[in-house]
């Protein structure tokens, strides 16, 4: 009820604010100077502030929406999955001093193998309508004394359902780095007692990456798969700062040869 009263009591001063400077622009030739001059002050304050909630509204409106799942998505896609480390808020925003085997959410696992934990994470806002994610991963590491630092997403179990040896995983990975060091994607497959990994290192300096798996030449089979998931690997990521803007995962049929 105080909502709808709410509502309609700045309905009505809305209304009258804009018929108050509609009289005032057709002020005839009595109205004296002085006044004329207190109207126009009124107005520039008024249009200052309402400059103002227009640069405010205008970066709110170009920030990717909450929960939004819009991807660029690879022709004949059958299957497609944002992490919701890039699609929620976590819990807790960020950790300091981070250990190894650091669980963000249900899916997301940090390890390195360094003594010094002098890494920090935080989960941030993207704030340019170029990243369609809300959010993102930002890493600062000072000093580190192990060899590598990665970030395991587990995958929801309902992608066994769309996979097949014909299938061809794509991994598209937005990131940025402060300074040039080898990165991987790697992806692991559950198969029975055995597990195999496939990895490609990418170029650091590239903003926009997209991988391709083909299933075809790994073990992947429907009927022993139990498991899959990826790894974003970091060599040596001492005195350096990572942002991994969005990460999408696609499941489509390889080509015909």
């Amino acid at each position: 009820m105080k909502t709808l009263f709410r509502k309609v009591t700045e309905r009505f001063a809305l209304r009258e604010h804009r018929r108050y400077w509609q009289r005032a622009a057709e002020s005839d030739r009595a109205t004296s100077l002085s006044d004329i001059a207190e109207l126009r002050r009124k107005a520039r304050k008024s249009k200052a502030q309402l400059e103002a909630f227009d640069v405010f509204a205008a970066q709110r409106l170009s920030l990717p929406a909450i929960d939004s799942n819009a991807m660029r998505k690879p022709q004949r896609t059958t299957w497609a999955y944002r992490p919701g480390l890039w699609a929620a808020p976590l819990s807790s925003y960020g950790a300091t001093s981070v250990k190894n085997k650091t669980s963000l959410n249900p899916e997301t696992t940090i390890f390195h193998d360094s003594k010094i934990n002098e890494i920090t994470l935080r989960q941030i806002r993207n704030r340019n309508r170029k990243f369609l994610s809300p959010y993102a991963l930002h890493m600062d590491v000072l000093t580190f004394g192990g060899s590598y630092l990665s970030v395991m997403l587990n995958m929801p179990s309902d992608i066994l359902k769309n996979l097949s040896k014909d299938t061809l995983l794509r991994v598209n990975l937005l990131m940025e780095i402060q300074f040039p060091t080898d990165v991987y994607v790697r992806l692991n497959l559950q198969n029975g007692p055995n597990h195999q990994q496939v990895a490609q290192q990418i170029d650091p300096l590239e903003p926009d990456i997209a991988l391709d798996f083909d299933l075809y030449s790994t073990d992947f089979s429907p009927e022993n798969t139990t498991a899959v998931w990826l790894d974003i690997l970091f060599d040596n990521p001492e005195m350096n700062q990572m942002i991994l803007r969005d990460l999408c995962v696609f499941a489509r049929p390889r080509p015909s040869i």
